[in-house]
Parts: structure tokens; sequence; C-alpha cells
């Protein structure tokens, strides 16, 4: 009869517990490079939305306006100056 190959509990343990031991490594330094372009899309829109103000105060008659959650606010006429 021919002896059944196969991992002993040992084996599967110890590599159970690399695995485990590598992902611990690992694990903050993907953490930290995620949150660092969740910061960085967050200061690209800031960015957006305030390079779009500017370009409406520009262009709609040189009155102050300025846009909020998709309303526009006119804040007053800068030509009474």
């Amino acid at each position: 009869m021919a002896k059944a190959k196969a991992f002993t509990l040992a084996e599967t343990l110890i590599t159970i517990g690399l695995i485990g031991v590598v992902a611990a490594m690992t694990l903050p330094t993907v953490i930290s490079t995620f949150q660092d372009k969740i910061a960085v899309a967050r200061l690209k829109k800031a960015y957006s939305v305030l390079e779009n103000n500017y370009q409406n105060y520009i262009t709609l008659e040189r009155r102050s306006y300025i846009m909020v959650f998709g309303r526009c606010f006119e804040l007053w006429d800068i030509r009474r100056l």
C-alpha cells in the first residue's frame, strides 16, 4: 500500500504563520499609500472647486458669484464700488 503524501498540521500552521507575518509587515504601507491618495484626491477636488468659482467670477459680468452645492449666489456687484 502506497503512503499518501500530504502536509502535516505543523507545516500548514507554519506556512499560515509566515503569511500572517508578511501581511502584518506590508499592511501599514498599503494603508499609508491609500490614505495619501485620498488626501491628494481631496486637495484636487478643493482646488477644482476654487478654480471653478474663480472662473465664474471672471466670466459673469465682473460680478462676484460663488457656487455652493450647485447653487449660484451673488455676493455684490463690484462695479458699484
